[in-house]
């Protein structure tokens, strides 16, 4: 870990609405890299401390390819990501998915332990590609939120 890394919490109390455990790691039973997800519903992106999370030793990503959030990463030894922290306004679409899937593999263990089989063959079949890994989950995730809006809407 990086000797000044410190929990963000304090440096975004003034702007954060809700704190959400998110990622696979919320989900008990299921595979998951050893990195904590965490979205933080925020008042506005234009408040967040960009510097001083950068000074707490979280990364500023910016959207790094999902509109309307802004990502820090936090790193270990190696630059192996320790934590991610993806900051989204109140209200936005992409938070409001991301719950909508965690909460229905919770609710859903059969789809949890589906998951947790695609993410272990992903990972077998890309072990260097987190694109192509990422982009194999992208189906079943949007299946998932189909099935969580009971076919009404996209996720």
């Amino acid at each position: 870990m990086k000797p000044n890394a410190r929990p963000c919490g304090r440096f975004l109390k003034d702007v954060v609405l809700a704190f959400y455990h998110v990622g696979s790691t919320a989900i008990p039973g299921i595979w998951a890299k050893p990195i904590l997800d965490v979205a933080a519903e925020v008042r506005a992106l234009a408040a967040l401390p960009v510097e001083a999370m950068a000074a707490a030793g979280y990364d500023p990503c910016a959207e790094c390819g999902v509109p309307g959030r802004f990502l820090f990463v936090r790193r270990g030894e190696g630059d192996i990501s320790l934590c991610h922290v993806h900051c989204y306004e109140s209200g936005n679409e992409n938070l409001r998915r991301q719950l909508l899937f965690r909460d229905y593999l919770l609710a859903h263990p059969d789809w949890a332990q589906r998951y947790c089989d695609l993410k272990k063959e992903l990972a077998r079949r890309y072990p260097d590609d987190r694109e192509a890994y990422t982009q194999g989950k992208g189906e079943f995730i949007l299946t998932v939120c189909r099935l969580a809006q009971d076919g009404q809407a996209d996720c």
